[in-house]
């Protein structure tokens, strides 16, 4: 067994880990001088809509399931497909999603 790996898995990604994996998604601004830990709907939010499966795996390492799943229930959506795929996520781990789409308005005709 790799002791790496177990001993990674046993303490979980820190924010340096998060800063190296993530990065790419924040463009507009260097996280790496971000408090995360003060902005976690923030992070959650860009990791749902551009992140892979690979930054939200990261994600629920760093913040638990439980605490990863409240921010995903009250993140807002910038777009119609992230927040239909995440509601279906949160339906199958019984939970409700209780924010709405926040380009909503721009989908009526």
């Amino acid at each position: 067994m790799n002791t790496k790996k177990k001993r990674r898995g046993c303490h979980g990604p820190d924010k340096t880990d998060l800063h190296q994996r993530l990065g790419c998604l924040f463009w507009d601004v260097d996280i790496s001088t971000v408090d995360l830990s003060a902005h976690p709907e923030w992070l959650v939010e860009r990791v749902l809509e551009y992140g892979d499966l690979d930054d939200v795996r990261l994600l629920i390492a760093y913040f638990g399931q439980d605490a990863f799943l409240d921010l995903v229930s009250s993140s807002r959506y910038s777009s119609r497909k992230t927040m239909c795929f995440w509601r279906e996520i949160l339906k199958q781990e019984g939970r409700s999603c209780t924010r709405k789409f926040s380009l909503a308005t721009a989908w009526i005709r």
